[in-house]
């Protein structure tokens, strides 16, 4: 995810585990430490796994991006400024191809 760069802005990004679990089970065999949040730059971050996921799993992250601003304030005073919201979803599978 890349956001604005300006020397105005601030970014945070954040990285949750929304769901996971087998479909046909409802065993959940992934948390949220088989995924890291790398930042790249100030303005953009990557999601990388970790370790391998065994068994079928259908996964949701969330990444947000939280927007800080002092653009349009008086002096140094930083204000929120909106979030940006992206949904992953990864379906793995148990079958090998």
């Amino acid at each position: 995810m890349r956001g604005p760069s300006s020397p105005y802005r601030r970014l945070e990004f954040e990285l949750k585990l929304v769901h996971a679990e087998d479909p046909r089970t409802g065993v959940t065999r992934v948390g949220r430490n088989f995924f890291k949040l790398n930042n790249i730059r100030e303005n953009e971050a990557v999601v990388q796994l970790l370790r391998a996921i065994e068994g079928a799993q259908d996964i949701e992250l969330q990444l947000n991006m939280n927007i800080y601003s002092k653009e349009f304030t008086e002096g140094a005073e930083e204000i929120f400024f909106g979030t940006a919201v992206a949904r992953i979803h990864i379906f793995v599978t148990d079958q090998e191809w």
